[in-house]
């Protein structure tokens, strides 16, 4: 891989994958619609051209995609344009691949499997609870078919994201509130072990993935560096910032009062069977046929995503 393109770039998975991208040598276009933003998030980075784009405009995708090997698809949509907006972006992607003759390595979460198994495997079923899991299913479906079209699309399944510049991650929001001095927010049962993943290591994997042609047609889990639970993240936080005060936890009940006024609050309740019954992805066909998996302990995780925070604040 000598020339790849990131779309979605300023996003968390996004940001992770243009730096791993270019750490690695790897030239890279970052392809954004906020330029301003990436200006400042790749700034001092080498090997990487920003590139105002939107997946939108099939035609400026098409372009370029031609330029590069593989395209990392970050692609970030608001909970409330799903319904509309999901699987037509990902087709004007799949179709500029297939004209381009591009390899595509996507990004995608958890929702499309079954969640009556507490550890998912690819083999795990399709059959999700919610809206937003039967999109996810009928987005791979899509790819399915492109796929036997030709177009090679490898898709990576991974938990929820932690990491620099994860502004809208769950987490993320603990981690503000306690640099603020403000009591700790905390989505969900504090006592339910969760996992998250390193947004580095989630890059690192799937670019490593990207190297191998036998990935492409097929699922594949990046699980997390390890499971913990609300309380254990927030006594690492509080020995990085200071911040003693008691948790203020977010209920699925508070979730649905707030979506009563907010279609984003309303989607994002449908979502919190995950905080009250966790599910965590096993990642041993990832090692048995591509190598050992990126596992950055938690502890060391957040006290980078802290200090990154502190950073910008100077």
């Amino acid at each position: 891989m000598k020339k790849a393109a990131v779309i979605g770039a300023t996003g968390a998975m996004g940001y992770a994958l243009v730096s791993e991208l270019q750490r690695e040598g790897v030239e890279v276009f970052a392809v954004c619609r906020n330029v301003q933003k990436a200006d400042q998030l790749f700034q001092g980075m080498t090997n990487v051209t920003i590139v105002k784009g939107d997946v939108r405009d099939e035609r400026r995708l098409q372009h370029i995609f031609e330029k590069v090997d593989v395209a990392f698809i970050s692609i970030n949509i608001p909970y409330q344009n799903w319904k509309d907006e999901l699987l037509p972006l990902f087709g004007h992607v799949f179709s500029a691949a297939q004209a381009a003759g591009t390899k595509l390595a996507v990004v995608d979460n958890i929702y499309s499997y079954s969640m009556e198994d507490q550890w998912l495997t690819e083999e795990t079923a399709r059959e999700p609870v919610t809206k937003k899991g039967q999109l996810r299913k009928q987005l791979l479906q899509e790819a399915e078919a492109w796929q036997n079209k030709g177009t090679e699309i490898l898709i990576a399944h991974f938990s929820d994201f932690y990491g620099p510049y994860g502004d809208h991650t769950i987490l993320q929001q603990t981690i503000t509130s306690m640099l603020s001095g403000k009591r700790p927010l905390f989505v969900g049962p504090l006592k339910n072990k969760r996992e998250f993943i390193y947004t580095p290591d989630g890059a690192k994997a799937l670019i490593t993935l990207a190297r191998h042609h036998d990935a492409y047609q097929q699922c594949w889990n990046i699980p997390g560096g390890e499971l913990a639970s609300g309380e254990e993240i927030i006594h690492i936080l509080r020995e990085l910032t200071g911040n003693k005060k008691k948790p203020f936890v977010i209920t699925s009940q508070m979730i649905r009062i707030s979506g009563l006024f907010s279609g984003f609050m309303r989607e994002v309740g449908e979502m919190m069977v995950l905080t009250e019954k966790p599910v965590y992805l096993n990642g041993a066909k990832y090692e048995e046929k591509i190598g050992p998996l990126p596992k950055t302990k938690l502890a060391a995780g957040l006290k980078a995503v802290v200090e990154s925070e502190q950073l910008q604040k100077k």
